[in-house]
């Protein structure tokens, strides 16, 4: 990786990791939308992955958990579940087979 881009890189994290900061959410989208215009897709998610993977568990508490559980709707939680078991694999797959141009 080019310092330009390295420094484009650590500008865009540093963005979105305040943005995530201020609303609480959203510094792996932001990342990842901030640098897909430069870098492949293919390359730059599995790095946030793997970078804010721990994070988001760190963050997560037991007591935070528990009243989530009691509070969400049960009926549009399956719904969910069943959607991201559907399309995560699909779009891994796109991820893994379209050219960058596309999936940009």
């Amino acid at each position: 990786m080019s310092y330009p881009l390295l420094a484009l890189a650590m500008a865009v994290s540093l963005a979105a990791g305040v943005a995530r900061g201020f609303a609480g959410f959203g510094c792996s989208a932001l990342t990842v939308a901030g640098l897909a215009v430069f870098v492949s897709p293919a390359q730059v998610v599995p790095a946030v992955l793997a970078v804010l993977a721990p994070e988001v568990l760190a963050s997560i508490s037991i007591s935070t958990m528990r009243g989530a559980v009691r509070s969400m709707d049960s009926r549009w939680m399956a719904a969910l579940l069943w959607g991201n078991a559907l399309c995560i694999p699909l779009g891994l797959a796109a991820l893994a087979r379209l050219p960058a141009i596309e999936l940009r």
